[in-house]
């Protein structure tokens, strides 16, 4: 590709429209680029990129396909996918269903981690773990004061 010195420049210049969904690329609006002689939309170009050659063609209409199924949560259509076209991928089928489903995830343990760790930088060399363990309890917001409890329903003109 780096003979060919105009589609080398176009696609280092635009690489980053084929990691995009293919419903986000715009195909309204008309725009002067600045490898391209024409008026082109940002579909037009991926296309004509993926024109010249036929295996960047499959993987970006593989890519697109694998990226609708996660986007909609269609576990079907990725099972369908990763069993015709990758033969070593079914033993990950279990998490990736685990993934669409369930919309768990762990960023509030990544972010608690990442807390400590942070207490434990800054307090490098504390002798005490009880203050060392009460300062991540206190970041953490593990360690609150007590709510006050207030009853609406007693009023002091009640006997």
């Amino acid at each position: 590709m780096k003979d060919n010195k105009e589609n080398y420049r176009k696609f280092k210049r635009y690489w980053r429209l084929f990691l995009t969904s293919r419903f986000d690329l715009d195909c309204s609006s008309w725009k002067k680029y600045l490898c391209f002689k024409n008026l082109m939309t940002e579909v037009d170009i991926v296309d004509y990129l993926l024109e010249l050659d036929s295996e960047l063609k499959a993987s970006y209409n593989l890519y697109q396909s694998i990226l609708y199924a996660l986007q909609n949560k269609n576990y079907q259509l990725l099972e369908n996918i990763l069993n015709s076209d990758f033969k070593n991928v079914s033993k990950y089928l279990k998490t990736s269903v685990n993934t669409l489903e369930k919309s768990y995830n762990n960023s509030n343990m990544e972010r608690y981690n990442n807390n400590c760790k942070l207490i434990k930088r800054i307090a490098f060399g504390v002798r005490n773990f009880r203050n060392f363990n009460a300062s991540i309890l206190i970041v953490t917001n593990y360690f609150r004061k007590p709510k006050e409890v207030t009853n609406f329903h007693s009023s002091p003109f009640n006997v």
